[in-house]
């Protein structure tokens, strides 16, 4: 098949596809990335823009930088604006926008933190300040560094009524945030290329393709098979088809069936064996802690099942195991699953089952039991059973929560028997 229908396929279809939607993808995710750039560029324009006339409204008159004791701080029109922080950390919650005044080229407002501080009284970079301060001449960055970390930012002189430029405005997103949007705006684009190039490609191939799908999901179905995945399931429009592939599923899925059967079920009971059970109890562990709900691990035991075999022989203790197991079965039904767990000892799990729904639903099970006759050769044989119930834990091994339950089958048997404990 790969020397010759697979590789012309592949070689003459969906290669040239494949290049063709990679080269449409690059170029509009590359068109889609420069406009989204450019928007983001214009934003951080208009809101440092923004920040300035606000301040303008605010606090009419120039800026001023006062020392005393040391310390620095920023007026405005007499007012002083240093500290004064609720505008702009309202702009970046608004926008997600971080905003800075510099006076000459120190950060005097801003709202970049570094562990929780502010990082007032830190300088700008000396690219940024040759260019904006001292250049006179407003500036967008893609990789501006401010403290350590790449922005996407844009500069602008502040100045003066007197013409003067006294220092810069900033207005930034971390690099890190713009390259996410960027590629969560353009994965639908790309998305719905791919979905273009494989329909195209799926119409075009589509009476060869279906066939050699179809054997691929052979293939796969018979590799699940052989690693022991005997719960795997052939697609049903393989098993319909009326031609070899279809007669080549139907025979892989009897083999399926019968290998199960050999492997996970008790021969005596056709119950699930004792390595099958504890798989499934592994499996209920998980999907409680993936849909956080509860199950119930169950052992129960035939009281006195000695002496139905020392008095009335093994043939009769067989009859009187598979009635207990299709009982078991019955009782089981919609509930879980019921396994054979050694002798004549069963284990029942009950998926998403609280202890006390458990509790209801085993003593109807015992109910049934103490009810139940088995007929052998003309004598009515009647047994009672003692069931142990632990309720399972997701953080729980299943050996510890098989131990808990058999913990309490023998505090039952201890107790007189013919009873359920929990």
């Amino acid at each position: 098949m790969k020397g010759s229908l697979y590789r012309k396929m592949t070689v003459m279809t969906i290669i040239p596809l494949i290049v063709f939607g990679v080269v449409i993808a690059v170029y509009c995710s590359g068109r889609f990335a420069t406009t989204i750039q450019a928007e983001i560029s214009e934003n951080l324009e208009n809101m440092a823009g923004l920040m300035l006339h606000t301040y303008d409204m605010m606090y009419p008159g120039d800026y001023e930088l006062f020392v005393e004791d040391k310390e620095a701080s920023l007026w405005k029109g007499g007012v002083r604006i240093s500290g004064t922080d609720s505008m702009l950390d309202d702009m970046k919650e608004r926008t997600g926008i971080d905003l800075t005044i510099f006076f000459y080229d120190t950060r005097m407002l801003t709202t970049v933190c570094y562990e929780g501080k502010r990082i007032l009284g830190t300088g700008s970079s000396a690219v940024v300040f040759h260019d904006v301060y001292e250049g006179r001449e407003a500036s967008f960055y893609k990789s501006a560094l401010v403290n350590g970390q790449k922005y996407f930012a844009y500069y602008e002189p502040v100045y003066n009524s007197d013409g003067t430029c006294v220092g810069m405005a900033f207005a930034g997103k971390p690099a890190a945030n713009v390259h996410n949007m960027v590629e969560r705006s353009i994965l639908p684009i790309v998305l719905m290329i791919v979905l273009a190039v494989l329909l195209t490609g799926w119409f075009t191939v589509r009476f060869t393709a279906r066939m050699v799908e179809d054997i691929r999901k052979m293939e796969r179905f018979l590799s699940n098979v052989t690693d022991g995945n005997l719960t795997d399931n052939l697609d049903v429009t393989i098993l319909n088809r009326e031609d070899e592939i279809g007669r080549m599923g139907c025979a892989a899925v009897k083999m399926q069936r019968a290998l199960r059967e050999l492997i996970e079920q008790d021969p005596l009971t056709g119950l699930y064996n004792r390595r099958y059970g504890g798989r499934h109890i592994i499996k209920a562990r998980e999907r409680a802690e993936r849909e956080k709900t509860s199950f119930c691990v169950v052992i129960g035991d035939i009281d006195y099942f000695k002496r139905v075999n020392d008095s009335y022989g093994h043939e009769c203790g067989d009859l009187v195991l598979k009635k207990i197991a299709l009982l078991l079965k019955e009782g089981m039904r919609g509930r879980g699953s019921a396994a054979r767990w050694g002798g004549e000892e069963f284990l029942l799990l009950f998926e998403r089952s609280g202890l006390e729904e458990t509790q209801e639903a085993v003593h109807e099970i015992l109910h049934r039991v103490e009810t139940a006759v088995t007929d052998y050769n003309g004598d009515a044989i009647r047994v009672t059973m003692t069931f142990g119930i632990a309720e399972g834990s997701a953080s729980e091994e299943a050996d510890e929560i098989i131990r808990r339950a058999d913990d309490k089958l023998y505090e039952g048997k201890a107790a007189g028997r013919n009873r359920v404990m929990y």
